[in-house]
């Protein structure tokens, strides 16, 4: 918290000081933000507990919430857990760096598939462990740089992603990811593929230099790998 008489009333006389207190414009919108989302995971408890009745009607009506659409990004920070570039990089499965380019991987619960997917009950655990590690290193003269990896280090070495609860409790297991950056993706891939592949069947008397490389549509990489 920030005191408006220091930082605002330096110039003005004793009766004119306003004494209080403030928070900086980021600080507040990120409070602000976890505050409505913690409300708002408060109010879909509250709603899916009720029955509802309608007017003229012997109908009962439940509602019950089970989406959450969400981008990568936010999904992490509401998550709880780390940036989407830690060694285990999903918000929905224990795959990570090393077993990511596994062909025929699946995501499952069953005991058989390669990811499985995070458990709440599991991020709870983890997220009180990562607490008591920052208490255990705040009392430490390590470099904050140092504390931090060697939190992130804990993290990994509990085989998680996790760092604080998750601001969105229980819903975290209803989260889904928009598509849109996992096709660009995949469209991405398919492309490099495509030219890594056509490049090798682009012959050597086609190979010009990149300055004065004039290329035509129907004699281009891509041409010819659609002829071979």
């Amino acid at each position: 918290m920030l005191e408006t008489k220091e930082d605002f009333c330096s110039d003005l006389d004793e009766d004119d000081n306003v004494n209080g207190v403030y928070r900086g414009l980021e600080e507040f919108l990120l409070e602000l933000g976890k505050i409505y989302a913690s409300r708002l995971v408060s109010d879909i408890a509250f709603i899916e507990k009720l029955n509802y009745s309608v007017p003229n009607s012997d109908c009962v009506l439940k509602f019950t919430f089970e989406l959450a659409p969400a981008d990568m990004k936010w999904a992490a920070t509401f998550s709880g857990e780390l940036a989407n570039l830690s060694f285990y990089f999903s918000s929905f499965g224990n795959v990570n760096a090393d077993n990511k380019c596994t062909v025929g991987g699946s995501l499952g619960t069953d005991a058989n598939c390669t990811w499985k997917p995070w458990q709440y009950q599991s991020r709870l655990d983890v997220a009180a462990k990562v607490t008591a590690k920052k208490e255990e290193l705040a009392k430490t003269s390590y470099a904050e740089s140092t504390k931090r990896n060697k939190v992130l280090n804990f993290i990994r070495s509990n085989d998680s992603r996790q760092e604080y609860e998750p601001i969105l409790g229980y819903l975290v297991d209803k989260v889904y990811v928009e598509p849109l950056h996992n096709s660009n993706n995949a469209w991405q891939q398919l492309h490099e593929a495509m030219l890594s592949h056509s490049i090798h069947l682009f012959h050597s008397k086609y190979l010009v230099s990149i300055v004065s490389m004039n290329i035509n549509l129907f004699s281009s990489a891509f041409a010819r790998m659609r002829e071979g």
